[in-house]
C-alpha cells in the first residue's frame, strides 16, 4: 500500500475525486430551453383571466386585451360544459399583442416585468352635450352666489352712507333752522323756551332801557329756558372767579394741587379793592384751602391772583376755558379788573354751573365742596333777595364801577332746581341796577316755586262707586220731577 504523501497516492486520490464529482453542464442558453408541458403550467386567478379578455384602464392607459392561446387559456375554462370566454369585440385604439412564446414568459418572470399587455395611448373621446349642459349648468349657479353676495356687501356698505347724505340733505335744507349759536353754546340740549317768563324778563328790560341787560335762565329737571341777550358778551368783573375756583378743584382732582399746601403771597398779587389779605405783609403764608375760600367768600382780589399763578397763569387759564366750550370767556389782567377788559357772557357762567352739577368737571367730592363754598358768599344783595325762606342758593357775585352781576344755583322747598344768571351793564355805580336784578330773581323764584297739583290716585271699590252713580242719578231725576 502506497505511503500517503508518495506521488501515486496524490495522483490516486485526485482520479478519486474527479470520478465522484457530476459532469460540468454546459453554459445556459434560452433558445434550447425546451417548452413547460401543458400539465405543469402555473394556474391563474380570476383576475389573470379576465386582464386576457378584456380592456383595462390602468392609471390614464388602456391595456390591450391578450388573445387567448393554446399557452396561456386557463386549466378552468377546459372543464366539461363550461364555455370559454371570448375577447371583447369592443373596438380599442391599443395594437394587439401577439401570443408570447414559452421562451418569452421565461424571460419575463426571470427580469421581473409584465408581459400581459402592451400599453397603448389612450383613445380620445368626446364628452355627451348632457354632460356639458350640467357641468355649465353648474358653474352658472356658483357663478350667480358669488355675484350676489358681492352685491349684498357693496349695498350694505353704500346704505348707510346714503342715509347720512339724506340726512346731511335735510339738514341743509332751507326749511330747516339755521345755527343756532345757544344750543352751540351748552353742554346740553335745550328743552321748551319758557314764554311766560320771558315775557315778563322782557316787560322789565322795556320798564328800564337804561340799562344793557342780559339773562340766561335754565330749569335743570325739564331744560327749559329763558335767553334775553345770553349770548352777549359782558365784562366778567369778580363772576370770573367761578370758573377759576372750578379749575382749582380740577388740579385738586389731578392731585397737582394740595388743599393743605402752602401759598406765599408776593408783591405782584397784594392788591386793592376787594377783600382783607391786602392788609398783611408780603411773604405771608396761607393754605390753598383758606386762599380759595377767601377767594370766593369775600370776593378777595389778591387771593385770586394767587391762585390764578399757582394754576399756571392766565394763558393756561384762558387754554382750560376753551377746553371747556366757554367760547365767550377770556381774561387779559388780574384782579382787580376795573376797567372791565376780563369778558364772559350769562350762558358761559350758567353752562359751568350746568357741567358742575353734571360732575363733568369735577369729581363727586369736588363738586360738594365747591358747592359749599359757593353758598357761604357774604355779598346777599342781588339774587338772595328775591328768594324766600327755605331755598338755598351757590352763587357767585361781580360789581365794579360799570357792571352789577350775580350767577347762582338754586334749589326751591318743592324739589326744583334751576340755574339763573343776570348781568346789567349800568352808569358807573347806579344802584337801581341792583332792583333790576333783585326783579328778576323774584319773578323766576315765583314761577318755579310753583306747587303742582298731586293727581288723585286714591283707588274706589267698584261697588261704591256704582252706589255713587246710582245716588246721583237718582237726585237728578228727583229734581227733574220736581
Amino acid at each position: 500500500m502506497p505511503s500517503l504523501n508518495s506521488v501515486k497516492h496524490k495522483a490516486q486520490s485526485q482520479n478519486n475525486r474527479d470520478r465522484a464529482l457530476p459532469p460540468a453542464s454546459p453554459p445556459f442558453e434560452p433558445s434550447k430551453f425546451p417548452e413547460f408541458p401543458k400539465r405543469l403550467r402555473p394556474l391563474r386567478s380570476n383576475r389573470s383571466r379576465l386582464r386576457s379578455t378584456r380592456s383595462n384602464v390602468t392609471g390614464d392607459r388602456d391595456i390591450a386585451p391578450v388573445q387567448p392561446t393554446e399557452f396561456n387559456s386557463s386549466r378552468e375554462g377546459d372543464r366539461a360544459g363550461l364555455p370559454r370566454r371570448q375577447p371583447s369585440n369592443r373596438p380599442s385604439s391599443s395594437r394587439q399583442r401577439e401570443p408570447l412564446s414559452a421562451q418569452e414568459r421565461w424571460e419575463a418572470r426571470v427580469n421581473n416585468t409584465s408581459a400581459l399587455a402592451v400599453v397603448s395611448k389612450p383613445s380620445a373621446s368626446s364628452p355627451s352635450f348632457s354632460y356639458l349642459l350640467l357641468l355649465y349648468g353648474v358653474r352658472f349657479v356658483i357663478l350667480g352666489i358669488g355675484l350676489g353676495a358681492i352685491a349684498g356687501t357693496l349695498i350694505a356698505t353704500i346704505a348707510p352712507y346714503r342715509q347720512i347724505d339724506r340726512v346731511q340733505a335735510s339738514i341743509s335744507s332751507p326749511e330747516e333752522k339755521e345755527f343756532d349759536p345757544l344750543a352751540a353754546a351748552l353742554s346740553v340740549p335745550l328743552g321748551e323756551e319758557i314764554l311766560p317768563l320771558k315775557t315778563k324778563i322782557e316787560a322789565i328790560a322795556q320798564q328800564n332801557p337804561r340799562y344793557d341787560l342780559g339773562v340766561f335762565l335754565l330749569d335743570l329737571d325739564t331744560k327749559a329756558y329763558v335767553n334775553w341777550q345770553g349770548i352777549k358778551q359782558f365784562s366778567a368783573a369778580s363772576t370770573i372767579k367761578a370758573p377759576i375756583l372750578v379749575a382749582f378743584f380740577q388740579e385738586i382732582d389731578a392731585r397737582q394741587v394740595r388743599l393743605n399746601e402752602t401759598l406765599i403771597m408776593d408783591e405782584e398779587s397784594r392788591v386793592g379793592e376787594a377783600g382783607r389779605m391786602q392788609y398783611q405783609p408780603v411773604g405771608s403764608k396761607f393754605s390753598a384751602k383758606e386762599t380759595v375760600e377767601k377767594m370766593i367768600v369775600v370776593s378777595d382780589n389778591t387771593a385770586t391772583n394767587m391762585i390764578i399763578k399757582r394754576l399756571g397763569g392766565i394763558e393756561a387759564l384762558n387754554r382750560r376755558f376753551l377746553e371747556w366750550g366757554l367760547t365767550s370767556t377770556t381774561m387779559r389782567e388780574l384782579l382787580p379788573d376795573v376797567s372791565g377788559t376780563n369778558l364772559t357772557s350769562p350762558v358761559d357762567l350758567a353752562n359751568v354751573l350746568v357741567m358742575v352739577n353734571q360732575g363733568k368737571l369735577v369729581s363727586l367730592r369736588s363738586r360738594d365742596r365747591l358747592l359749599n363754598i359757593m353758598k357761604q358768599v357774604e355779598n346777599r344783595q342781588l339774587l338772595p333777595q328775591g328768594l324766600e325762606p327755605g331755598a338755598s342758593i351757590a352763587h357767585k357775585t361781580g360789581n365794579i364801577g360799570s357792571l352789577i352781576a350775580d350767577a347762582g344755583l338754586i334749589d326751591t322747598p318743592t324739589g326744583k332746581r334751576y340755574i339763573i344768571v343776570v348781568m346789567v351793564k349800568r352808569e358807573y355805580n347806579d344802584p337801581q341796577a341792583q332792583e333790576l336784578i333783585k326783579q328778576i330773581s323774584r319773578e323766576t323764584y315765583q314761577y318755579f316755586n310753583q306747587r303742582t297739583p298731586t293727581p288723585n290716585t286714591t283707588i274706589v271699590p267698584r261697588e261704591e262707586r256704582e252706589s255713587v252713580a246710582l245716588k246721583h242719578s237718582a237726585n237728578i231725576e228727583g229734581f227733574r220731577d220736581r
